[in-house]
């Protein structure tokens, strides 16, 4: 700090020079409703990683913070205090809200680091976004999960169409529970590009067994762990990355959706979460897999995605 610096000036010039920029570039890159459910499913990640059980928590510490780093704790509190509390805007941030402005970006760095927050976006999300190819996003997959799908999981990131498919694994009811009962993004991009990459080697039929898995996934995740906000929207985005039936190009394809199945189920996953929560965490999630997965063998004419034909 320089003689005669605001201390808060300082320190909030020293956060912008580190600021990750590599993964706000790829946070702006992303379409609107994509940066909506990728905001709030990153922050409510942060929140219960770092521990907090409300944003009011969030905001008693990086006031607490803010009073151990500063000269002028006063200044600091009233700009927490009345602007950040009046406006709301943690609260927007934590159910969605997109960063838009270069000045959130800037806040949100010096409060608690963005990239702390955000991290890089997942490939899931790329995927969606069209950013990426089906094959790179099996690149990327952790080496358990390209064991349980591939022949072998040493291939590269350009692999040509006929080669990628060629290395799948026959699908078995092992593989996709394994994929189902690790709950993460990664099982969930896994079982994406699964049921992409065998409607060439099995069809439309096999693909079906995967888009189960798939849809139950979405259910858990998306409904049951973060409650998200523009479920619809999400929804579509994966059916348009399924119904493209392309690996390597997109196509703009219109189809006509019934997705009142969609709140049918996204009803039951709720109901189930009302009545659990006095389960242990663990068990909980373990219970609510397990009757997502049985809600749906009873419908045996369930759309999912509405991706391929029943």
């Amino acid at each position: 700090m320089n003689i005669g610096e605001n201390p808060y000036t300082s320190i909030k010039n020293k956060y912008r020079k580190s600021l990750n920029r590599h993964s706000i570039r790829q946070y702006k890159r992303l379409r609107t409703s994509l940066k909506r459910v990728f905001t709030q499913v990153k922050f409510q990640d942060y929140l219960a990683l770092k521990g907090y059980k409300t944003i009011a928590e969030l905001l008693r510490n990086i006031s607490l913070a803010e009073r151990h780093s500063y000269s002028d704790p006063t200044r600091i509190d009233k700009f927490i205090s009345d602007s950040e509390y009046r406006s709301g805007y943690w609260y927007k941030l934590a159910n969605g809200q997109s960063i838009t402005s270069q000045a959130k970006f800037f806040q949100i760095n010096d409060a608690l680091g963005f990239y702390d927050v955000f991290g890089y976006v997942h490939y899931f999300w790329n995927l969606l976004n069209r950013e990426v190819r089906v094959p790179n996003c099996a690149f990327q997959l952790p080496v358990v999960m390209k064991k349980r799908i591939f022949k072998t999981h040493h291939f590269s990131n350009g692999l040509t169409t006929e080669a990628f498919i060629n290395n799948l694994k026959q699908i078995n009811p092992i593989q996709l529970e394994t994929l189902y009962d690790i709950k993460s993004f990664d099982s969930l991009l896994a079982l994406m590009v699964m049921c992409i990459a065998h409607q060439y080697r099995g069809g439309k039929k096999v693909s079906r067994k995967v888009e189960k898995y798939l849809y139950a996934q979405f259910l858990y995740l998306m409904v049951f762990k973060y409650n998200i906000r523009l479920i619809e929207e999400l929804y579509l985005y994966i059916f348009f990355s399924l119904e493209s039936n392309s690996l390597f190009k997109t196509k703009n394809i219109k189809k006509s959706l019934e997705i009142e199945q969609l709140f049918t189920d996204k009803t039951f996953v709720e109901s189930l979460t009302s009545s659990a929560n006095l389960i242990n965490e663990k068990v909980q999630e373990k219970t609510i897999s397990q009757k997502i997965m049985t809600y749906l063998d009873r419908q045996t004419n369930h759309p999912y995605f509405h991706a391929y034909d029943k």
